[in-house]
């Protein structure tokens, strides 16, 4: 089928970490091209996935670019995206079809600022693997879960990831780790359901870690540091709680107050992300659950494990090793906190108040998964 293609004149988003959207391009029609050239040009990739258009926006990268060496796959492809093509939803699964199947699939989800693009690296070092960070065709379809329809949400899944696999010519057959943004927890039956046969690694962090470094790197975006009321908050947590409504803060934390600590407010989402990770285990879907300090205090050790998990060998264990050497996020807008406030003492000690209950709960699921954990 003939498509009309865009060429993209201008593009703009408020705050770069926005999720990837038809809005952010210009475009104008610009020639036609047809499914099968799609398919056979690995400089087009899928983008975004728009449920109320139905539609998804696949972009054109330069000649050659390799999407997996992105620290973040939504801003290169926001960036560097020279021409468009719309495609309705009913047409993707055929488009899908046609595209290469990787040797198999691995599902990376995160609650966020624990070391999952680090970890993304690092399978990216090892031979027979692409691996794809945050491509936003996921996190449209997690975020428009209330406003989808349920019975096609896999379906979708299943289309989005076989799209986003466009590793270099010669890679057709390579394992595909994908990392998600971590809103796409809370719609882990639907990926988890897309491709059964995947493995679902979970990586985490403990509380007053996670939200120390979530507390400095949202000052970047402008973050309280001190009480502000919940209103303030509002936009954070549409989008950190992938469009949960706003009174259903109260469950996960305080806002019966004039106003609300920033500590208190990440502690709710820090709860409502691990919420959806013991749900998604108790209704039975199964993880490899890694941590923060696992990846960083016993690297050699949890490499291995990981290694011989995803890959079923360790060969690559030296190379895999090296993607420590640099930083994951080098020159992104969220790698840059060197001058962010840290939370005080008094802070960190409400977080350990908020959370005791919860950080009993994640020294019980150590023992499970030690020494991952």
């Amino acid at each position: 089928m003939a498509r009309t293609v865009y060429a993209i004149s201008a593009r703009s988003k408020d705050l770069v970490v926005m999720p990837a959207g038809f809005a952010d391009f210009e475009m104008t029609p610009h020639g036609r091209m047809t499914d099968d050239q799609i398919v056979s040009d690995r400089n087009w990739t899928l983008y975004c996935m728009d449920c109320d258009r139905r539609a998804a926006l696949f972009v054109e990268l330069p000649a050659g670019h390799d999407l997996g060496s992105a620290a973040f796959a939504y801003v290169d492809q926001f960036e560097l995206a020279q021409r468009a093509v719309i495609i309705p939803f009913q047409d993707l699964p055929d488009l899908a079809a046609k595209m290469p199947k990787p040797a198999r699939l691995i599902n990376l989800f995160n609650i966020g600022r624990c070391g999952s693009t680090l970890l993304s690296k690092i399978f990216a070092n090892v031979a027979g693997v692409w691996s794809l960070s945050e491509p936003d065709a996921i996190t449209n379809l997690s975020l428009a879960r209330f406003q989808r329809d349920p019975r096609e949400a896999s379906a979708l899944y299943s289309a989005a990831l076989r799209l986003s696999f466009r590793p270099p010519a010669g890679r057709e057959n390579d394992a595909f780790v994908v990392k998600f943004r971590s809103q796409s927890v809370f719609d882990i039956p639907a990926i988890a359901t897309a491709d059964p046969s995947a493995i679902n690694l979970f990586l985490l962090r403990e509380p007053e870690g996670w939200v120390n470094s979530f507390y400095r790197m949202s000052q970047s975006f402008g973050g309280e540091t001190g009480p502000a009321p919940f209103a303030d908050y509002a936009w954070r947590w549409h989008i950190l709680s992938a469009g949960h409504a706003p009174e259903t803060a109260a469950h996960y934390m305080d806002i019966s107050g004039a106003l609300v600590a920033p500590e208190s407010f990440l502690c709710g989402i820090w709860r409502l992300k691990m919420d959806q990770f013991f749900r998604a285990s108790e209704q039975g879907y199964t993880f490899e659950c890694y941590s923060y300090d696992a990846l960083n205090k016993t690297r050699r050790t949890t490499v291995a494990h990981l290694l011989n998990t995803v890959v079923g060998h360790q060969d690559d264990l030296d190379g895999a090793l090296r993607a420590y050497e640099t930083d994951s996020q080098s020159g992104t807008t969220v790698s840059s906190v060197s001058d962010a406030v840290p939370l005080s003492p008094t802070q960190r000690e409400n977080v350990r108040a908020t959370l005791a209950p919860q950080i009993a709960q994640l020294a019980r699921l150590a023992q499970d998964y030690s020494p991952n954990i």
